[in-house]
């Protein structure tokens, strides 16, 4: 199966397929834990338009595709930030969120050989996938226009495109 799915960034005209999964996943499993505050900031944030704008300056997008379905989503902000990631369910603690993770970081590296870390606000029922893809936290959890998050970072061990300068 896995070797059916595909890793690409996303193409113009997908961002409503995009939305529709983000709004599923998170309406199941994040936002029964936040306020209506914050399920309404985040779904003012998590928009079709807003997704294609923020991807045409200085965010990317990265898709998991599988059987012409778009399965998973990951957002970076400056090559430095994870602002949205979702796995649809049937595709959860299968490997595609890391797989989907592992590309990304790859492509922020390469932008900016001499990055050191990527951060996320991770909700709180997401900390422990983080945790097990190497993220650590830095700092308690906090509460933002009733949006409940975790701030966490990945490091990057060393520079391997540069490993003679180190």
């Amino acid at each position: 199966m896995f070797r059916r799915i595909r890793y690409r960034f996303m193409r113009t005209g997908e961002e409503d397929q995009i939305i529709h999964l983000i709004t599923r996943v998170f309406t199941s499993n994040v936002a029964p834990q936040y306020s209506p505050e914050g399920v309404h900031e985040f779904l003012k944030y998590a928009r079709s338009d807003d997704l294609l704008k923020r991807a045409m300056r200085d965010h990317f997008v990265l898709v998991a595709e599988f059987e012409s379905k778009i399965i998973a989503m990951m957002e970076i902000k400056k090559y430095n930030h994870i602002a949205l990631f979702f796995v649809a369910e049937p595709f959860q603690h299968r490997g595609v969120g890391r797989q989907l993770l592992k590309r990304a970081l790859r492509i922020c590296r390469r932008r900016d050989p001499w990055l050191k870390e990527v951060s996320v606000n991770a909700s709180p029922n997401a900390v422990k996938a983080y945790t097990r893809m190497g993220f650590v936290p830095h700092g308690a959890e906090k509460t933002i226009k009733g949006i409940r998050f975790v701030p966490m970072t990945i490091a990057f061990k060393r520079y391997p495109l540069f490993r003679h300068l180190v």
